[in-house]
C-alpha cells in the first residue's frame, strides 16, 4: 500500500507518515520480503516533501530535521532508496547536529 501525507496535513502528521513507513518497510524485511522499486520511490518522495516542508518554515525544526535525515539514511541503506535532493540543505542548517548516525563511518 502507498502511503503518503495529504497536502493538508500538518508538518507532524507527515512525520507520523513517514515513522508508518519505516515501520511498514522494516516488517517487510522482517517478513524476508524484497523490497519492490516503488517502495523505493515513494520513501524517497515522502522523506523530500517532509524535508522541503520543514526547511520551508519560518524556523525550520531541527529535531525533526535530524530525524528525516536518520530516516532517508536508513532508508537508502536498508531498501535502496536514494537519497532526497534536499538532504545537503538539512544538512547544511543541521550543522555540528549532522554528526555521523548509529552505524555510519565516522
Amino acid at each position: 500500500a502507498k502511503v503518503a501525507p495529504q497536502a493538508t496535513a500538518n508538518v507532524y502528521d507527515h512525520l507520523v507518515c513517514l515513522r508508518e513507513v519505516d515501520r511498514a518497510l522494516h516488517a517487510a524485511l522482517e517478513a524476508r520480503l524484497r523490497p519492490r522499486p516503488e517502495w523505493r520511490t515513494v520513501t524517497t518522495q515522502v522523506v523530500e516533501s517532509f524535508i522541503r516542508r520543514v526547511l520551508a518554515q519560518e524556523e525550520p525544526e531541527l529535531e525533526r530535521l535530524a530525524e528525516a535525515r536518520e530516516l532517508a539514511i536508513r532508508f537508502q541503506h536498508d531498501y535502496d532508496a536514494d537519497l532526497p535532493e534536499s538532504l545537503s540543505q538539512a544538512e547544511k542548517l543541521l550543522g555540528d547536529d549532522a554528526g555521523p548516525l548509529r552505524g555510519e563511518a565516522l
